[in-house]
């Protein structure tokens, strides 16, 4: 029940954050199980999209949206989304946000 002595208050985020929520347990709002013993590959991130499109798996045919997306200090994430999970297509200039499972790939330097 709401009271109104004590108003809802919600954490405000700037539009490129990045939080690597798998180093935080659960009680304290992070992906991590309470008693893990190691992180897990979770981060909670927004920023600008940079680039999109609609893309076709081609092992299975499936559709997903890819982004390119700028977030803290300028880093640029790829980003794939469901997009029966999407509100709307992910335009150019557009902010993404949520909680995303990372994975990686090594990359030869510049």
């Amino acid at each position: 029940m709401h009271d109104p002595e004590k108003p809802d208050v919600k954490a405000k985020f700037a539009p490129d954050y990045f939080v690597p929520s798998g180093m935080f347990f659960e009680r304290v709002g992070g992906a991590m199980p309470d008693g893990a013993g190691r992180p897990i590959g979770f981060a909670d991130f927004a920023g600008k999209v940079l680039k999109s499109e609609l893309r076709t798996n081609a092992a299975g045919s499936g559709k997903f949206w890819w982004a390119l997306v700028q977030t803290y200090g300028g880093s640029t994430v790829d980003v794939v989304m469901d997009p029966a999970t999407v509100s709307s297509d992910p335009a150019v200039g557009s902010i993404v946000t949520g909680r995303f499972w990372l994975s990686a790939r090594l990359v030869s330097p510049p």
